[in-house]
């Protein structure tokens, strides 16, 4: 089997962060990336090659660690270290409406990933659980469904098949299959 070697080219640096990025995401179309600066979430427009600062918000108290964009909508979702996920959704160009924190965990938010139909947010934390959660994007809202606490310690990364029959889940010292 032949390999193609991919070349990658740097094409913009001017937007660095002063603080940690711990997560980014670009948008379906790829014209806009979201990154999380410490508890400040950055929406970036790319445009004629360059990456131009948006807007920013402040709505996270402490650092953000995830963050999911919907491939259906022009909404995301962000995970903060103290126990809060927000809803945020596309106005216009270049406003952002977000919702009300949900707070489903007694500690940090490390992962997000939303099924393929996307009514159903998987999350994981470092409470040791991975909380199912039905999602709403017309009125930005969460309904808890049910968690899943096989974890002995934190969660830090989600991902499910191709099919969605398995989810795999790992963390400090653990990997899980279901």
């Amino acid at each position: 089997m032949m390999y193609k070697q991919v070349q990658f080219q740097l094409i913009d640096d001017s937007n660095q962060q002063s603080s940690w990025c711990q997560a980014m995401v670009f948008n379906k179309d790829g014209l806009i990336i979201i990154t999380a600066n410490s508890n400040i979430i950055q929406i970036l427009n790319f445009e004629q090659g360059r990456f131009k600062l948006s807007n920013s918000y402040r709505r996270h108290t402490n650092p953000i660690y995830c963050l999911v964009y919907s491939k259906k909508t022009y909404n995301f979702i962000s995970g903060c270290s103290y126990y809060k996920i927000i809803f945020w959704q596309q106005i216009n160009q270049n406003v952002w409406q977000c919702s009300q924190p949900f707070e489903q965990y007694s500690g940090c938010v490390n992962c997000l990933i939303l099924n393929i139909q996307e009514d159903q947010l998987i999350s994981g934390g470092n409470d040791h659980k991975i909380i199912v959660q039905q999602v709403d994007f017309i009125k930005n809202h969460l309904t808890y469904l049910y968690s899943l606490d096989n974890h002995s310690h934190s969660v830090f990364s989600l991902s499910f098949n191709q099919s969605e029959t398995l989810l795999a889940s790992c963390g400090y010292l653990n990997i899980q299959y279901g």
